[in-house]
C-alpha cells in the first residue's frame, strides 16, 4: 500500500515507500504466517503507536518545554508512553523485574530504531519471550 501496487489508496499517516510500515507489515504477516501466538506481538500492536500519540499530543498541549525530545524527534513522553504499554501488553510469563527490563530495552530501541523501530521494538520483545 506504500509502493503504490495495490489499488487501495495508500495510508493517510504514511509517507510513499514508507519503510517503516513495510517493515511492520511485513513482520507481522510472517508472524501470522508461522502461527506464533498473537499475543506476543502485542507490544508492537501499541507501545509504537502509544509512542507516537502520546509524544505528539503532548508536545501539542503542554509545549516542547514540558516535553523535549532527547533523542532525535523522540521525545519524553512519547519514550515512557512506550515504556509503559511495552510493561502493559506483555503477556508471557516474566517477573516483574524482568518486565521492567525488557520495557526499559523496547522504550529504547524504538528510540534507536529509526525508520525501523517496529521491527527494534520486535526483536526485543521476541528475544525476552524466547529467554523466558
Amino acid at each position: 500500500m506504500t509502493w503504490n501496487l495495490s489499488p487501495l489508496p495508500p495510508f493517510r499517516f504514511s509517507r510513499p515507500r514508507d519503510v517503516g510500515i513495510t517493515v511492520y507489515l511485513c513482520l507481522v504477516s510472517a508472524w501470522f504466517f508461522l502461527e506464533l501466538p498473537p499475543s506476543v506481538l502485542a507490544p508492537l500492536f501499541f507501545a509504537d503507536p502509544a509512542g507516537a500519540v502520546v509524544g505528539k499530543a503532548c508536545s501539542q498541549l503542554l509545549g516542547p518545554s514540558y516535553n523535549p525530545a532527547w533523542y532525535g524527534s523522540k521525545t519524553v513522553a512519547g519514550t515512557a508512553a512506550v515504556f509503559i504499554f511495552t510493561f502493559l501488553s506483555i503477556t508471557f510469563d516474566l517477573s516483574t523485574f524482568a518486565r521492567l527490563r525488557l520495557s526499559a530495552l523496547a522504550a529504547v530501541a524504538e528510540a534507536l530504531g529509526g525508520e525501523f523501530d517496529n521491527l527494534a521494538i520486535a526483536a526485543v520483545v521476541l528475544g525476552g519471550w524466547l529467554l523466558s
